[in-house]
């Protein structure tokens, strides 16, 4: 196995040392309360993770010395008499021993502002938990009801993270970008309607405390400037090694250029947060790139910070001239370096949040995408075209730190397509294209065969046309895109295009007829009416599909054909009133016009009997008192 680089091995050395400042807070609380259970097990974890980073990076000793407390450890966890109230001095003894070992003085952990994180109507008796150990983490666990967080909101305060039960979190009106934990029995799907790429996830309830708090730290990288991304461009390879160690350990995703014609495509490709750059460069200068820079509509807004080993003030001036944001001398500082960078990127952040962009991929978020996809969809009920959506769904939702660039390179593919792109949820992106969906298709496919790792593509493709949807707006279409998508993920496709059986989502009308003439006559009604439906044409189809429709807030309106292959309407309807018997409205539709046929039917609880041939006229007169009741009436 080859040795860590000199940038890796910087990068470990900065997350050993952030360890350390852990393991002199947990000395502490043990200093309080040497037998608090909770202390103590994740004083192991985090001993644990820190014994085999240091071992894979050389630090033999250091893995030795961790190796002793993580079981010493162990044991203050079984024998409550073991080492007494020694406890947090030995572990200060360790930590110090650690310092050296790595081969960095002792120093004091500097002054970090502590951060809050509000708990809507959380557990009272996690609250403690939480507090205790999130204060080694620098976090503060503020309990509020749903009317404060309101609030506080409406008067423009923001926390640092979110905790809310899952049904209660998913009403709240937060913020875009705003890190969110959900609580939950369940792990349930865990977007929210709107939101977007790594701003919620839904855990267990009964999640460790010291999990909860990894979990929060991960979702803020995500969503604030911490996370955020740099184009780093310079012409001296050593350079490129020392500064992208520092970004990396400040938490930023670093993309690193030595030739300046590379540049503006990288920008492309990236849509980084801040732009750092050399003023020297083959053949041009960080100067003529800034004023390029400010001359493009694309880029005037993109914070650039210029550096250089030439500190006159001359070269400043000219740097404000072209229009750079910041100023730094070579050799670098990495705490200025730091300081500018993340200065920029919360510039760069704030500035995507107010335009209704996400921080972390500069895409629109789906309320602001929905907006303009809107417009399409009123341009296509006014002067037609084939208006379709595509939703582009990550295949492993591990893989979401990938998911940025992903985005990007995504965005830059359909930009000859004339596509509206937006966030769909925290691991989808939806294109919505007014004239079929073919050439989004052929982008797309061209874009997964340049994927280096060209074995199964990172990202699924759904696909749904509004008129075989029959979609009444764009959620509607959207919504089938996002269902074909989930087609294809669990058919372990590429693509799907969304066909009725795909559908997780009820219907106004389902129609179940053999007859394909009449059922034709029914879409067609229907269709002018602006309901939505689907059509089954076998009693055991419609038996099976019925039985797993989803029903939500109101009842589909069923219209029932008595004669059907394989199992008549009697028998389809007598078992879905027993099986789901609050959630359809069925009307018969046949030609059978005896009394006891409708006597069966009607004392099983349908809502009316029409005999053939149905006069449409009286059917679609009938069909609003039926249609869209709510799921809770009788």
């Amino acid at each position: 196995m080859t040795a860590p680089t000199p940038a890796l091995r910087e990068r470990f050395l900065g997350s050993a040392h952030a360890a350390l400042e852990r393991l002199h807070q947990y000395a502490a609380l043990l200093e309080l309360d040497a037998r608090d259970a909770n202390v103590l097990d994740t004083l192991r974890r985090e001993l644990h993770r820190l014994r085999g980073s240091s071992g894979s990076y050389g630090y033999a000793e250091a893995g030795e010395l961790i190796a002793d407390m993580e079981q010493r450890a162990r044991t203050w966890a079984l024998d409550a008499s073991l080492d007494g109230d020694r406890r947090g001095a030995l572990l200060r003894r360790l930590v110090d021993a650690l310092y050296t070992a790595y081969g960095a003085a002792a120093e004091s952990p500097t002054e970090i502002e502590t951060r809050e994180v509000w708990c809507v109507a959380s557990p009272a008796e996690r609250l403690g938990e939480w507090s205790k150990l999130g204060a080694s983490s620098h976090m503060r666990f503020v309990p509020m009801h749903a009317g404060e967080f309101a609030s506080r909101v409406q008067g423009r305060e923001r926390p640092f993270a979110l905790i809310a039960p899952a049904d209660l979190g998913r009403a709240l009106q937060v913020p875009d970008g705003l890190p969110m934990v959900l609580l939950s029995a369940t792990l349930q799907p865990a977007a929210p309607g709107g939101r977007s790429f790594g701003a919620v996830t839904v855990v267990d309830q009964d999640i460790a405390a010291d999990d909860l708090i990894v979990i929060i730290e991960q979702l803020a990288q995500r969503t604030s400037v911490s996370g955020g991304s740099v184009v780093i461009l310079d012409d001296d390879p050593m350079i490129l090694v020392l500064v992208r160690a520092i970004c990396e350990r400040a938490g930023l995703r670093t993309i690193t250029i030595e030739d300046p014609a590379k540049l503006f495509m990288t920008l492309e490709d990236e849509r980084p947060g801040v732009l750092l750059m050399d003023v020297q460069l083959p053949g041009t200068s960080g100067f003529e790139l800034t004023r390029r820079i400010r001359a493009s509509a694309d880029w005037i807004a993109l914070p650039v910070v210029l550096f250089s080993a030439d500190t006159s003030p001359e070269a400043r001036e000219s740097a404000i001239v072209a229009g750079a944001d910041g100023f730094l001398p070579k050799p670098v500082a990495p705490a200025e370096l730091r300081t500018q960078l993340l200065a920029r990127l919360e510039q760069m952040r704030q500035n995507r949040l107010a335009n209704g962009l996400n921080p972390a991929t500069a895409l629109p978020e789906r309320e602001a995408g929905r907006r303009e996809a809107e417009q399409l969809f009123g341009a296509q009920r006014r002067e037609g075209g084939a208006l379709s959506a595509a939703v582009i769904r990550l295949r492993d939702p591990v893989d979401e730190v990938r998911w940025p660039h992903a985005c990007a390179s995504v965005a830059g593919a359909l930009r000859g397509t004339d596509a509206v792109l937006s966030h769909y949820d925290n691991i989808s992106l939806v294109a919505t294209v007014r004239d079929g969906y073919y050439p989004m298709l052929r982008a797309l496919n061209a874009l997964r065969a340049t994927d280096p790792e060209g074995t199964e593509p990172r990202w699924v493709l759904g696909f749904a046309e509004a008129i075989t949807v029959g979609a009444l707006n764009i959620d509607d279409l959207w919504h089938a895109a996002a269902d074909a998508a989930a087609a294809a993920l669990a058919a372990h496709q590429d693509n799907h295009v969304w066909t009725p059986e795909d559908s997780t989502r009820a219907p106004d009308v389902v129609i179940v007829e053999d007859d394909v003439a009449f059922a034709d006559l029914l879409e067609y009604a229907l269709h002018q009416e602006g309901y939505t439906y689907r059509v089954l044409r076998t009693g055991p189809e419609a038996l099976e599909a019925l039985r797993a429709m989803p029903v939500s807030s109101q009842k589909p309106v069923v219209f029932l054909d008595l004669d059907l292959p394989g199992l008549d309407g009697h028998a389809v309807h007598e078992a879905l009133h027993i099986e789901r018997p609050r959630d359809f409205v069925v009307v018969f539709l046949s030609a059978h016009a005896g009394d006891a046929d409708q006597v069966r039917a009607l004392r099983a609880g349908a809502a009316d009997y029409l005999t053939k041939p149905v006069s449409l006229r009286v059917l679609l007169s009938k069909l609003p008192r039926w249609a869209r009741q709510p799921r809770s009436g009788k």
